[in-house]
């Protein structure tokens, strides 16, 4: 029997998957959680049923079609409280937990926040907001007192197009951004990721989870999308554990940025297929540049990692790699249910990358003018990110502020030449560009104090086989301990 019943599916009824799973998934465990060294789970069941009481208590406080805040580490509160919301309640209004006060305060003003539902570990960060207008509710002790629901399953179905989830992408400026997400939104890149994967069909998954339910693509992709197929989710206790804890859980599937990646590669060396366990089958990595020749050697030690580009403007749905993927250089392949295009392409077919389909967010919460210039004319969505796209996949080479024109009027991607020069040695961190009165370009390279004798070498390398427009004729070196990440 095909176990995964909304798997030949698209989704927007969010309720049904709930029952489906409650009655196909119910007495299987399904999230895991480190508690005295070992880890506990909680059924299938019993989350649904706890989840239903606490969307109840939520409508009982007069939250019904109103913006709440879950914020807190990774716990199976925060999900619970995730789903009662989502599913059922209002829209749910994910905010990192690191974020400061002023931030978070900014934050409830722009996403019109009414009640917060936080961890206890966040209780002195909430109790600094002294805002008199806001309901508060501590996690844990609401839900261990929460009574089993008698009426389970007992709200209406909500409208697919109305926003029920808001991603605040960043709370650390004057102007946070939040990306409103209906259900359409949210379940549209469900059916692309069963086609590449058949998740549920061959066993129970298993899924070890470390990325942060604040951000998307774990909501979404980790948490949310379980309701289709029944995994089991391991939440990572610490992250200084992950080596340790992967061994422990001996996951199915694994989702990491490259730097997790990096580290696992440089503790297990030639190693590396034993860093997973005996049970890996998906690996994908996103976030960020993955570099193609870690990437390869992952491959050939027989744990390839499949390639995924998206952003939370598209509930992070775009693009992943089919299993066992021969294009190492390609960024994904463009799910089949999205228009993507390039426009104002180069002569090598290098544009800007716009999208249009399901998974376009509705818009930025109270911010008409920034949804307006985030979108074309023609209503295609601006990631902001430059590539190209070739026999269904996605290349994508930089971010458009990393695009300077030259003095000849052609684009220099500064993405293309810090690759290049890596490829020759990884001596420069980044590379930065200005244009000089004269139209030349004065570049900046980012190195190491140990490295700085060997970029003359390094540059004049580069430059035998550079074209024109891409040489590097005047520069200046600085320590790459000035680059700011966000």
């Amino acid at each position: 029997m095909n176990m995964c019943y909304w798997g030949k599916k698209s989704m927007t009824n969010i309720k049904s998957a709930i029952q489906n799973a409650y009655e196909q998934f119910g007495a299987r465990n399904f999230v895991f959680t480190k508690r005295n060294g070992q880890f506990e789970p909680i059924s299938y069941a019993e989350f649904i049923e706890k989840s239903d009481a606490l969307a109840h208590f939520m409508l009982e406080q007069g939250l019904a079609g109103k913006n709440i805040m879950v914020i807190g580490q990774n716990s199976v509160e925060y999900m619970m409280a995730d789903l009662a919301i989502t599913a059922y309640v209002g829209a749910c209004v994910n905010v990192n937990p690191a974020v400061d006060v002023e931030s978070l305060a900014r934050i409830v003003e722009k996403g019109e926040v009414v009640a917060i539902f936080y961890g206890a570990e966040m209780s002195e960060k909430i109790a600094a907001l002294k805002n008199d207008n806001l309901q508060t509710f501590e996690l844990q002790s609401i839900i261990s007192n929460l009574q089993a629901s008698t009426q389970l399953f007992d709200f209406a179905e909500k409208d697919p197009d109305t926003c029920s989830k808001i991603i605040f992408t960043s709370g650390t400026t004057s102007a946070p951004k939040g990306v409103m997400l209906s259900l359409r939104n949210i379940f549209a890149g469900w059916k692309p990721l069963y086609d590449r994967t058949g998740f549920g069909n061959n066993g129970i998954e298993v899924v070890y989870v470390f990325l942060p339910l604040s951000h998307t693509y774990c909501d979404i992709y980790n948490f949310l999308y379980s309701f289709m197929y029944g995994p089991e989710l391991y939440l990572c206790s610490d992250t200084d554990k992950i080596g340790q804890e992967l061994l422990e859980v001996r996951p199915t599937a694994f989702c990491a940025v490259p730097i997790i990646y990096r580290r696992l590669y440089d503790a297990y060396g030639e190693n590396i297929a034993q860093a997973f366990g005996d049970r890996i089958k998906y690996l994908y990595v996103g976030g960020a540049v993955f570099d193609k020749k870690l990437r390869a050697f992952y491959r050939d030690h027989g744990v390839p990692i499949l390639e995924a580009y998206a952003l939370t403007e598209v509930a992070s749905s775009f693009a992943v790699d089919y299993p066992n993927p021969d294009d190492l250089e390609s960024t994904g392949v463009i799910y089949e249910n999205i228009d993507a295009q390039i426009r104002n392409p180069d002569a090598r077919g290098v544009g800007s990358i716009v999208v249009k389909g399901d998974n376009v967010f509705m818009g930025y919460i109270g911010d008409p003018e920034k949804t307006r210039a985030a979108f074309t004319d023609d209503g295609y969505f601006i990631t902001g990110d430059y590539g190209r796209i070739a026999g269904g996949k996605i290349y994508v080479m930089g971010r458009d502020n990393d695009v300077v024109v030259g003095e000849n009027g052609e684009n220099v991607y500064l993405a293309e030449i810090l690759a290049s020069l890596n490829k020759i040695d990884e001596l420069v961190a980044k590379v930065t560009a200005t244009v000089k009165a004269d139209g030349l370009l004065h570049f900046v390279l980012y190195v190491s104090d140990d490295a700085r004798d060997k970029i003359p070498a390094l540059v004049e390398k580069y430059n035998e086989t550079a074209i024109k427009k891409d040489r590097i004729d005047d520069y200046e070196l600085t320590s790459s301990a000035q680059i700011k990440f966000k």
